[in-house]
């Protein structure tokens, strides 16, 4: 910025007789040579006051005040002007003593023959004009909101280029320094369309919405919560593996399996655009990055021990004969199979799995009857899946089942009273629902239903799951594992009621496992109310399996008795208010 009052006198005569255009030359009088950015602005110090000063005096008179001693304080409050002889001395004073308007911008490219902002803009074809905006802009609100590069922004201006600078940023530029340039008349009414600030604005809509049919999503929303559910498992493992003064490390293996499942969900848990298919930006190619770095300084320990294991001649790297699968021939495999990429995480998994078998001393005969069972719900899956060998078909909706009798019938007492009286071997469900329908049938042949719940350390959702600062927050417990989402509130709570309509065999005491977790994952959400309606309304009052359930979430987080939802369930089911009551006696030994 300059500070000047007095301007190089100029011969107006002389430039008509060399040509000069009338306008320009007018222009020139008027602001003064823009070349040298100045302009006639009076040097007085009392140009304009603070309102209400004197009132405002007495609010100033405290000894511990600190802009009493300031130099603004002291310029504003002397009764005559600074008259400084030195040159230097009257320049670095000046920001005290002549008012703010005062200033220019000093920048050689600010210039209409130079610069030529109508270049970029309809807005106007006077370049001095636009010149003038734009330096209010930088003298205003450029200062306080800098969002982007002042200098690559005028040098793509001068030299025409579009890296730095576009139509878009100049009209929106110019649309915010219009309400701060005085000489506009009618600045403040925004709503006018004769208005500069209107016909600018429109046109920087207009751009914009051109601009946007033809942008890329790059989903930095996304990204960055993806980053964050990212750093709070990396929090976690730092907290473990880099324990205060210089102690030992306490990440045993157990502990960084599990954190081996959780980071491996959040991967397959990544939005659509996040995944390795479709990661693009760099953002996104370096979230990838920590990732793969993560799991790799998480078991770089582990790694370095395992090369013990890694040769073929180790006799003692599996004590039991029935481990057939060296990590010599694991890790060849992996080479030739997987690839460098997946390399160390399947090195991680297999290390894992070795050490937690000669942890744990199983004797061969248990781990054979194990792989056994193993083979036998898998081939039961495969017969579901391909229907083979099938006798019955359950259809519900536009959902056909092939299924098998003796599965079906010994697991799920209706089916088989059904089949005494049935006239052919299909059995329609037409007023339940499909999906749940396809649960059941899963149910029936793996023992299990989507979500599944996770084995001890095993995967986590992180959509789900709180993460908690055990040192900042002791006293809050640490929350079952589970997976899936919010919605599986009501989806056990039916799964119960079509466990006790068709009869089936421990059905459901795997949904009561279910909805308990699910209940203290999502007691807080609108989705609670909607599951625990349906429980007290698809269970008898001495069914008690969900029905507790529900009383003791309400009993542990009474805050939910104020919510509208609840106070009408309370109102239409008395055995909830009743219930409630009863987990209070309990809690407080009434």
């Amino acid at each position: 910025m300059h500070y000047s009052s007095t301007s190089s006198p100029i011969c107006a005569p002389s430039q008509l007789r060399r040509g000069t255009d009338v306008r320009t030359l007018l222009r020139f009088l008027e602001y003064g040579s823009l070349l040298v950015q100045l302009k006639l602005v009076p040097n007085t110090t009392y140009q304009f006051t603070a309102p209400y000063l004197a009132d405002m005096m007495p609010l100033f008179d405290a000894a511990d005040n600190p802009y009493l001693a300031s130099r603004l304080y002291k310029a504003l409050s002397d009764e005559t002007a600074h008259h400084g002889t030195d040159i230097q001395e009257q320049t670095h004073s000046a920001i005290y003593h002549v008012p703010y308007p005062g200033a220019r911008m000093y920048d050689p490219r600010m210039a209409p023959d130079t610069l030529r902002p109508s270049k970029w803009t309809s807005l106007s074809d006077d370049d001095v004009f636009l010149i003038r905006l734009l330096e209010g802009y930088f003298l205003y609100e450029f200062p306080l909101w800098p969002c982007f590069h002042k200098d690559h922004f005028l040098d793509d201006m001068t030299a025409g280029r579009s890296d730095y600078c576009s139509p878009l940023l100049v009209n929106a530029v110019i649309s915010a320094a219009c309400h701060g340039l005085s000489t506009l008349e009618q600045r403040s009414e925004f709503w006018n369309p004769n208005t500069c600030s209107y016909r600018c604005m429109a046109e920087t809509r207009q751009l914009w919405e051109l601009e946007q049919s033809q942008a890329t999503p790059i989903y930095l929303g996304q990204t960055f919560l993806s980053l964050t559910k990212l750093r709070c498992i990396m929090n976690d493992i730092a907290r473990k593996a880099l324990p205060e003064d210089d102690g030992d490390n306490n990440l045993d293996i157990e502990q960084a399996s599990r954190y081996h499942h959780m980071l491996v969900q959040w991967f397959r848990d990544l939005p659509e655009p996040l995944q390795p298919q479709n990661a693009a930006m760099p953002t996104q190619l370096l979230l990838h990055m920590q990732f793969h770095n993560l799991v790799t300084m998480t078991f770089q320990s582990f790694l370095e021990k395992e090369k013990s294991l890694n040769w073929p001649n180790n006799s003692g790297a599996f004590q039991s004969p029935g481990d057939t699968l060296s990590p010599y021939f694991a890790t060849k495999y992996i080479r030739n199979k997987v690839g460098p990429l997946k390399e160390v995480h399947v090195r991680i998994t297999l290390y894992t799995l070795i050490v937690s078998a000669r942890h744990h001393d199983h004797d061969q005969t248990s781990k054979m009857a194990e792989a056994a069972q193993k083979q036998v719900l898998t081939s039961l899956k495969g017969f579901l899946e391909s229907g083979a060998y099938s006798d019955l078909t359950i259809t519900s909706g536009s959902d056909t089942f092939n299924v098998h009798k003796v599965i079906v019938c010994g697991r799920a007492e209706f089916f088989a009273r059904t089949l005494k009286f049935a006239e052919s071997d299909i059995i329609d469900l037409p007023e339940d629902e499909s999906a749940i329908v396809k649960l059941l049938v899963q149910y029936l042949y793996e023992g299990e239903y989507e979500p599944f719940l996770p084995d001890t350390g095993s995967t986590l959702n992180l959509s789900s799951v709180k993460f908690n600062c055990e040192e900042c927050n002791p006293s809050v417990p640490s929350l079952p594992l589970l997976n899936g989402k919010v919605d599986q509130l009501l989806l056990h709570a039916k799964m119960y009621e079509y466990a006790d309509k068709y009869d089936v065999v421990g059905l459901k005491d795997l949904a009561i496992e279910k909805f308990s977790r699910s209940c203290k994952h999502f007691w807080d959400k609108d989705q609670f109310s909607v599951a625990a309606h349906h429980v007290f309304s698809t269970t008898v009052d001495t069914d008690k399996g969900l029905r507790d359930i529900v009383s003791a979430t309400i009993s542990a987080h009474m805050g939910l008795v104020k919510k509208p939802e609840v106070k009408v369930l309370m109102t239409e089911f008395n055995g909830l208010a009743l219930g409630i009551l009863e987990e209070k006696i309990i809690e407080h030994g009434w």
